[in-house]
């Protein structure tokens, strides 16, 4: 597919039900060969999908976030008086 071939899909017959079909080409556009893997595909689109962020935020707060916030975390999620270590 040609630069007008794949803009003419895009103008005249993609229809956008969802962010998928623009994430991907762009994924496909910044990569190297122009080629990604479904794993990579995948990933972007979870960092653009602001439901599955909030739905995941949700299970943090709900499941690990609720149990270890009782014992050594804060609500924010840090080691609260745990030294920091440096990896050079």
């Amino acid at each position: 597919m040609d630069f007008v071939e794949l803009k003419k899909f895009i103008n005249n017959q993609m229809r956008m039900q969802h962010i998928y079909q623009p994430v991907m080409i762009k994924v496909l556009f910044e990569s190297d060969n122009n080629k990604a893997s479904a794993r990579e595909i995948a990933y972007s689109f979870l960092q653009k999908d602001e439901s599955q962020i909030e739905y995941y935020m949700q299970i943090t707060r709900a499941m690990p976030g609720k149990i270890l916030t009782r014992h050594a975390f804060s609500v924010m999620y840090i080691l609260v008086n745990f030294p920091s270590y440096y990896i050079f």
